[in-house]
């Protein structure tokens, strides 16, 4: 492998020579750090730590220096950046910063590897920094984030820090609307002392075929139960990673305004609507400054965090915000005497105001915000946000002195950059700004290919002089190849390349003795996982990627529709498109077809010497999902059919083929049931293992109602067989 695919991110500037070590070679570590660098004290650590493993001999000494120098100049982000010069005899790792130091030292661990168990460092030259100030993560409180422990935290931290990231923002509370269990989907991470009822439930229900049962468990989310935001914001400053709070305010927002009416929007009557907040109101600061002050004070603060994310995306009237009465309009807008005197765009702007004053009063020296509620964004065909508020929202910072910790995060989870929500970050005005790419929130539904959008966030982040690039995501290992090109394009964009470079480079390092098998596999994933093409979002013809995911997945049929039936029909909800569609139905079987051809090359990759076999499993999986997914639609097709031939002809061989169709479908929903227990992280088995468990059930229902009702008593409308689901069936819903 050469040295380039070797060190990640993708380096600015490397040459490679020979070999430098010998036999029985030792080493001499000569550190010249300035004494209260904490993180390049941890850097000269982990070097020596290599340096005992690979050099254990008593022969030629190898010199390795590590210092602190001065950049180059006209460099970007120069306390980050570092140089390394390697030659017989000698090393020299030099920083630019401490930050720059701790990532030399991570580009000579990557550097220093063993090939036929003989430890080998090349000759090199390398000068590397970061285009973008701050690269990482934004961690939404979802499926997965809620069952992680402190050390699933940690390790993706770990992976962050070989990576070269230096920010995880973790959400502390979010909000959505009413899903699985006719619960609204509500997230607290962090206890508060002061206010110990907002705290919400984690529900696990799936089958388990390892434990041969069903999984049935309420509990806490780990971070809250065990409270170690603390210990995780500790762990990442000792590897230069900021780990950043995060709390939703006035949009995604139930909880809250739920417990605490009196600070909750109010309607036209004056009645709470239980979703935002009375803007006009001193109580609403006073409750959520205390809850910012208790985040700062326990964790932020203590471990030297600077920075809070107050989101306040997706601020918009919508249904389903409280059980009971799903079908209800509710607004987070107060309509009271003294907030109806404002625009909307006055009240988000006032609200973000207050909320970025206090926070810098308390030293946080960065506000993030979500962009969408106050500066130009297509959040739907035709729809724009009012241009004043752009004028109105840079008129409110400058005036209160906030234009130097406000930030804007500008997110797009769109493939190509013409379908962005938004032309420009409008570098002109002179705001802070940050671009947020898609790597994978939806890991417990449906595999998220990210890649191009990686690439086309990044080329508009350098093109704009945004500061930062942070994905949304949730954690999953099966988004390895999403994270890692993230992490290639926030350092260099460039030299990345474009997507297929940037996957081909991903192939070296990963299955380099398989590389045509995982390069083929990968470009089959990216047809059948594409997202809509068209230059314009005002053309709404669904993208293969759409239909799978918004039409196929059972968890999407936890969104309440207002035409139709909640809950929702799952699957009989799709099947007059089965009867009617050809062309649906074709495409179903092609994508079978790929898939099944892609997990194929997958497994054949796995099994390989020299490639990274959990990977490659990873990827099998998640291929085999997707072909699943089509054959759970092309059955319930073939159960119709079977239905009608019975019915026309009252041939008992029918229902035979019908129950044998759903027992095949349940019996291959189970064997993935196992396959997901064996390769993926114990956090996201819950998530996954309910939403894949629902298909399941419903064959497994269908299976054991045809055989054991009588044949006269049978009702086979497949459009709606509710009467024929089990118990289990609605309570996995």
């Amino acid at each position: 492998m050469k040295l380039a695919d070797r060190i990640i991110p993708v380096p600015q500037n490397v040459t490679e020579g020979e070999n430098i070590l010998e036999k029985n070679m030792s080493y001499r570590l000569v550190c010249d750090l300035p004494g209260e660098s904490s993180l390049g004290q941890r850097a000269a650590r982990r070097l020596e730590q290599a340096l005992q493993t690979a050099l254990t001999g008593n022969g030629q000494v190898l010199t390795v220096t590590l210092t602190m120098g001065d950049a180059p100049e006209e460099i970007p982000n120069p306390d980050q950046g570092y140089s390394i010069h390697a030659e017989k005899g000698s090393v020299t790792i030099t920083g630019f910063g401490d930050a720059g130091v701790y990532y030399a030292v991570t580009t000579f661990l990557q550097c220093l590897h063993q090939e036929d168990g003989a430890w080998v460092l090349p000759a090199m030259d390398v000068l590397d920094y970061p285009l973008l100030k701050t690269r990482g993560h934004f961690m939404e409180t979802r499926y997965g984030t809620d069952c992680m422990e402190l050390e699933d935290w940690k390790q993706v931290v770990d992976f962050m820090e070989d990576h070269k990231e230096n920010q995880l923002t973790v959400s502390v509370y979010g909000c959505w609307q009413v899903q699985f269990d006719n619960r609204v989907s509500e997230y607290v991470f962090a206890p508060f002392k002061n206010h110990p009822e907002l705290k919400t439930p984690v529900f696990r229900k799936y089958y388990s075929p390892a434990k041969k049962d069903w999984v049935d468990v309420e509990t806490l989310a780990p971070m809250y139960e065990k409270d170690f935001l603390g210990e995780l914001m500790a762990y990442g400053r000792e590897r230069g990673i900021q780990v950043v709070p995060m709390m939703n305010s006035l949009g995604h927002n139930t909880l809250i305004p739920r417990l605490y009416p009196e600070v909750s929007a109010k309607d036209e009557n004056g009645e709470p609507t239980l979703t935002g907040y009375c803007t006009s109101n001193p109580k609403t600061y006073e409750l959520l400054f205390a809850l910012y002050d208790e985040i700062i004070d326990r964790y932020a603060a203590p471990n030297g965090v600077d920075a809070f994310d107050i989101g306040m995306d997706e601020v918009r009237d919508g249904r389903a915000f409280l059980a009971g009465d799903v079908g209800r309009l509710r607004s987070p807008w107060c309509k009271c005497p003294e907030c109806a005197k404002k625009t909307r765009g006055q009240i988000i702007i006032d609200h973000a105001i207050r909320q970025m004053q206090h926070l810098k009063e308390k030293g946080m020296r960065t506000v993030y915000m979500y962009n969408d509620m106050v500066m130009e964004h297509k959040t739907a065909p035709g729809v724009i946000i009012p241009e004043d508020r752009t004028a109105m929202f840079c008129q409110a910072l400058e005036k209160k002195g906030l234009m130097d910790v406000a930030c804007l995060d500008w997110w797009s989870y769109r493939q190509l950059r013409e379908t962005f929500h938004f032309e420009t970050i409008h570098p002109e005005l002179g705001l802070r700004g940050t671009l947020k790419p898609w790597n994978g929130y939806y890991n417990w539904a449906f595999h998220v290919t990210a890649v191009r959008n990686n690439y086309h966030i990044s080329r508009m982040a350098l093109a704009e002089n945004a500061e930062g690039m942070r994905s949304y995501s949730t954690w999953d290992n099966g988004y390895h190849r999403n994270n890692q090109t993230q992490a290639d394009y926030a350092w260099n964009h460039k030299g990345t390349g474009r997507p297929q470079s940037a996957t081909a480079r991903y192939v070296r390092r990963h299955f380099p003795t398989a590389q045509s098998k995982a390069n083929s596999a990968f470009l089959l994933m990216d047809d059948v996982l594409r997202f809509r093409d068209e230059k314009s979002i005002n053309n709404v013809e669904s993208s293969r990627h759409e239909v799978l995911m918004h039409e196929l997945v059972a968890y999407h049929y936890t969104y309440y529709r207002r035409d139709q039936d909640y809950p929702r029909n799952f699957p009989g909800e799709k099947l007059p498109k089965l009867r009617e569609n050809a062309e649906f139905v074709g495409d179903l079987e092609l994508v079978c077809q790929l898939t099944e051809q892609a997990a194929k090359l997958f497994g054949e990759v796995a099994e390989t010497p020299g490639c990274d076999k959990t990977l490659a499993e990873l990827y099998k999986y998640e291929m085999e999902h997707v072909a699943l997914l089509c054959k759970d639609f092309l059955t319930l097709k073939q159960l119709d059919e079977l239905a009608q031939a019975y019915e026309n002809t009252k041939d008992k061989a029918f229902l035979a083929k019908l129950a044998e169709a759903a027992a095949a479908q349940k019996n291959a929903r189970l064997a993935h049931l196992a396959d997901m227990e064996n390769v993926k992280d114990s956090y996201v088995i819950p998530g996954s293992g309910r939403v894949q468990s629902i298909p399941m059930q419903y064959f497994a229902d269908i299976e054991k109602y045809v055989t054991e009702t009588p044949a006269e008593a049978l009702k086979l409308d497949f459009t709606d067989m509710r009467h024929a689901a089990s118990q289990r069936f609605h309570w996995l819903r």
